[in-house]
């Protein structure tokens, strides 16, 4: 399902031609099945940027050149590019229309300390460094609200500006009317 609602929407956005470079970042073990869908189900094309995929894009570059910047639409695992001494280095200043982020649960903070992940960190730079950015799970939400705030604030960070005052979901009330 994510897949196709994914897919769905970047068919819209390249339609409107605000989607010219796209980012998939996921875990590694799902990087292929997220290439093989979106070319079967969609006619989109992706490379597949891991270590040895970033090799083959530098073969046909001019010495010194980015593969980053000059791919339109990667699909690359949360650890592959949140290295600072690796991946991470030439992507770092690189732009994209749309970065999608599957199995997000994964960058959300759950340190509750000052102290920030790497894939945390990664994830503030992707929300950074688009301009739109779609953030995927089926994970259900784990109870942690600072954990799902961390999440929130990556769309818009004045959603949640204080985490002291963040009313957790379970004690909000949803109004429903029914017509008939």
């Amino acid at each position: 399902g994510k897949t196709i609602e994914t897919g769905l929407c970047l068919r819209e956005l390249i339609a409107r031609r605000r989607a010219n470079r796209i980012l998939i970042v996921c875990p590694a073990g799902i990087a292929e099945q997220w290439q093989e869908e979106l070319a079967t189900k969609f006619g989109l094309e992706f490379k597949v940027f891991d270590r040895e995929g970033v090799h083959d894009a530098k073969k046909v570059l001019e010495i010194g050149g980015n593969p980053w910047a000059t791919e339109p639409r990667v699909i690359a695992s949360f650890d592959y590019i949140k290295r600072r001494d690796g991946a991470f280095r030439e992507l770092q200043n690189v732009r994209f229309n749309v970065i999608v982020c599957d199995e997000v649960h994964h960058l959300a903070d759950n340190t509750q300390t000052d102290d920030v992940s790497e894939r945390h960190r990664l994830a503030q730079w992707i929300a950074k460094a688009s301009d739109a950015l779609l953030l995927l799970s089926a994970t259900p939400h784990s109870g942690y609200d600072e954990s799902f705030a961390s999440l929130l604030r990556l769309l818009e960070p004045t959603l949640v500006p204080d985490i002291s005052k963040f009313e957790p979901f379970s004690q909000w009330t949803l109004e429903v009317n029914c017509w008939s």
